[in-house]
C-alpha cells in the first residue's frame, strides 16, 4: 500500500492482509480478489492496514492484481481512511 517513494528508501512499508475468509455481507473495506488469483477465494482486508519490516518480505508478491482491482482497493484504502 505504500507509495514508490517510501518504498524505495524506508525499512519498512506498508501492506493490506489477504484472508480466504470472506464473510458472506459486503464490507466496503473488503475487496474480493479474482478467483484465478490465488488457490483459495481470497479478498483484501483495508480496514486492517500494518507496518511491517521490509525484511519480513519474500521479495516476491504473492500476487499481482488487474487494474480493475486496484482501482477497488483504492476506493476501500479511502473508505477505511476516511479519504473522500
Amino acid at each position: 500500500m505504500q507509495n514508490d517513494i517510501g518504498n524505495q528508501f524506508a525499512s519498512t512499508t506498508i501492506v493490506a492482509p489477504i484472508t480466504s475468509r470472506i464473510p458472506a455481507k459486503e464490507h466496503p473495506f473488503l475487496v474480493r480478489l479474482p478467483d484465478q488469483l490465488l488457490p483459495k477465494p481470497s479478498a483484501v482486508v483495508c480496514a486492517l492496514l500494518r507496518v511491517v519490516s521490509r525484511g519480513r518480505l519474500s521479495g516476491r508478491p504473492l500476487a499481482v492484481c488487474d487494474a480493475a482491482t486496484m482501482v477497488r482497493v483504492d476506493e476501500a484504502l479511502r473508505h477505511s481512511l476516511a479519504l473522500s
